[in-house]
């Protein structure tokens, strides 16, 4: 299937189109490759080549290999070392838009693509695709690099399915930059491949860099439960400097995987500056150990979880792991980011929303700064401290933790060393309320010192006023992330203006806007929790209405409207600037 679903997404694509024209005019020549070609001929539009592999030894940097629409090559694709072009002028292949050319693997043992210390090329309106996850045994596409690092890799609008190892890899061994820079992968479709969706590997952290994924779908990468370890992610980026990943989703991804260290729907081990921002990860799954939402674990450093959303996952919905033997985990955030129901597994390792493990290697979790969060969890507890060696400088401030069924808001009790709670809201209905065992804020207060600040009490236990938690449930588009108004904060929320001013007291530069886009800070304080509500909240106006109508407000987390009653209809405002979008007729019955 085609991940271009928007009229934005087919603009993208014209531009990108429009872009190949240019190139064209600039001398940069264009071939054509048909089933019905021959390799005899000369590659034109009325006479094309028979065969990709010939149609790439034809072509110089610059040029552009355009594939038959819905034409099916089996072929496999080997790149020497010098077989691509350059990153200025790549060497471009590209289907039809509207029937995608399919590339398929010759055998069940080979990969449809494989570059070896080669780069500089454009993959554009393909469709790769194996013979089923269950029974090739390859990835689909792979580059390797072990003499430096090659620059120039993009994969466009393009379908990796059905392979019995990764969709996409691409990594590198044999020295510290040894792998592929400049690397986009967009609008992209991965699915039905068993053992990841994208992965990136390489022997140090700074062998592959800058790799940009965008609007890309990662689902159903099952596992393989005869591995020996962790199989069935959706995106994995290891030995990368400088990654962004933004507005993609992983969903049903792992549920075969039966090792103790498992799969996650989008995560990142041994990276420096990576971040992961508008994305949505859901029901990912593991037989026994993780399958959660997002995770930040061994060797991370300096990486970013933002403005995401995770819910409804096996394991954690943003997991914080050191595993033995990693490099050090230093500076790592989570921030303006919303669980909901993560941690259902309720069998093998159990987990949280938000969970810790620090093996202790290099010093553990260091530094580790998990702020404006909002945590809802009737599955498992809100935050989970499993294991703690070595961590040190963990804070967690301005988070929003509620919990309903007796699940515990903090499972585990850290010293304010390991993890410093200040300014949280902590809410629990349905049964005792329980934070690292202790029946009462106060109470955790006085034994453990957590929830102070310059010997006075921070920190809130009273109902947030959310506009209806548990309700979240799927998204689906990234692009409409915040219509998860079922987190927004009602007009008189406690939580409104009740947080630390975390740029004033701690000098931590927050990321300028709340899960909804909202400025933060916003009004005369910060927020508890991923809401900011914009300034002038809590105003209220009554509205005249004629009989059988009502007004509409353009967005909840702006405005919430009650019920026409003797002909006023009355508004809660949280911004002078909200638009009230015209007069509609009030639903029968």
């Amino acid at each position: 299937m085609s991940v271009l679903t928007s009229p934005g997404q087919f603009h993208r694509l014209l531009l990108f189109m429009l872009g190949l024209t240019v190139l064209a005019g600039l001398g940069a020549a264009d071939f054509h490759v048909a089933p019905t070609g021959k390799d005899t001929d000369p590659g034109t539009a009325l006479k094309p080549w028979k065969t990709v592999v010939y149609g790439l030894s034809r072509m110089s940097g610059g040029d552009i290999l355009h594939l038959a629409a819905g034409a099916t090559f089996t072929e496999y694709l080997y790149l020497a070392p010098g077989a691509g072009g350059t990153s200025a002028a790549p060497k471009t292949i590209i289907g039809d838009p509207a029937a995608r050319a399919v590339l398929a693997p010759i055998a069940n043992d080979q990969p449809v693509v494989y570059g070896y210390n080669s780069a500089g090329l454009v993959f554009a309106n393909l469709r790769f695709v194996g013979p089923g996850m269950d029974i090739h045994q390859k990835d689909g596409v792979s580059f390797y690099a072990d003499d430096g690092q090659h620059r120039g890799l993009t994969f466009r609008n393009c379908e990796f399915t059905g392979f019995g190892g990764n969709g996409l890899v691409i990594g590198g061994w044999n020295g510290t930059d040894r792998g592929f820079g400049g690397v986009l992968v967009e609008d992209c479709d991965f699915h039905h491949s068993r053992k990841c969706g994208f992965n990136t590997y390489a022997q140090y952290a700074s062998g592959n860099t800058s790799i940009t994924v965008r609007r890309s779908r990662f689902a159903d990468h099952r596992g393989d439960p005869t591995a020996a370890s962790h199989t069935g992610s959706g995106l994995i980026l290891s030995g990368v400097t400088d990654g962004l990943v933004e507005h993609c989703l992983a969903t049903r991804n792992g549920d075969r995987c039966t090792t103790t260290g498992g799969p996650v729907g989008m995560w990142a081990y041994m990276a420096t500056r990576v971040t992961f921002q508008f994305c949505e990860s859901y029901a990912n799954r593991a037989v026994n150990c993780d399958g959660g939402g997002f995770d930040l674990d061994g060797g991370c450093q300096d990486c970013v979880i933002q403005y995401c959303y995770s819910h409804d996952n096996d394991g954690a919905g943003y997991l914080l792991c050191q595993y033995s033997g990693a490099r050090a985990f230093t500076g790592n955030t989570v921030r303006f980011c919303i669980s909901e129901n993560d941690g259902r597994r309720q069998t093998g390792t159990r987990m949280a929303g938000i969970h810790f493990y620090s093996a202790g290697s290099n010093g553990g979790l260091q530094g580790t700064r998990i702020h404006n969060n909002t945590v809802f969890n009737s599955v498992a507890p809100a935050v989970w401290f499993q294991v703690t060696s070595g961590q040190t400088g963990t804070t967690l401030r301005d988070n929003l933790f509620v919990t309903t069924a007796g699940k515990a808001l903090v499972q585990g009790s850290p010293s304010t060393a390991v993890a410093l709670f200040q300014g949280n809201a902590y809410w629990s209905s349905g049964a005792a309320w329980s934070v690292a065992g202790y029946a009462t804020l106060d109470a955790w207060r006085s034994a453990k010192g957590q929830e102070m600040l310059a010997g006075a009490p921070v920190g809130l236990n009273a109902d947030p006023l959310l506009t209806a938690p548990g309700t979240g449930g799927v998204i689906g588009d990234t692009g409409r992330l915040s219509t998860l108004t079922a987190y927004a904060l009602k007009p008189g929320s406690p939580c409104a203006d009740g947080g630390l001013d975390l740029a004033a007291l701690f000098g931590l530069a927050a990321g300028g806007r709340d899960f909804y886009g909202n400025p933060v800070p916003a009004g005369s304080g910060w927020a508890i929790g991923a809401h900011e509500p914009p300034v002038n909240r809590n105003r209220t106006i009554d509205m005249q209405v004629p009989s059988g109508f009502r007004w509409n407000a353009a967005s909840p987390t702006d405005a919430q409207v009650d019920a026409p009653s003797g002909g006023v209809q009355r508004i809660h405002l949280n911004s002078l600037q909200t638009a009230l979008v015209g007069l509609v007729p009030v639903s029968p019955g």
